[in-house]
């Protein structure tokens, strides 16, 4: 990929650029490097904006049916609450104040 002046071949970038999507939303999400620069930053990655929509989505829920704190923690839902792996087609990083 050369980006001489003003010369920049976007159908060469994107590939490449999807590859890095792909790793991030794959591993890199998942580091503790990237959830304290994401925290630092106040940025929710996006494994966290599906447990958080996922846990929230439950209308009428009673306490006895969420999971304690440890659980959601330690990442050990109860079967019917664990969200399938699937990734977003649209995925943005947006602060969340």
């Amino acid at each position: 990929m050369e980006a001489n002046g003003n010369q920049f071949d976007l159908l060469e970038w994107y590939p490449h650029f999807q590859s890095c999507v792909k790793y991030f939303l794959e591993h890199a999400q998942h580091s503790p490097p990237i959830q304290a620069v994401a925290a630092f930053s106040n940025i929710q990655l996006p494994f966290q904006k599906a447990q958080h929509l996922l846990l929230t989505s439950r209308t009428g829920g009673s306490p006895s049916t969420m999971p304690s704190p440890t659980s959601r923690a330690t990442g050990k839902l109860p079967m019917h609450m664990q969200s399938p792996n699937q990734t977003p087609a649209v995925l943005t990083l947006n602060p969340y104040i």
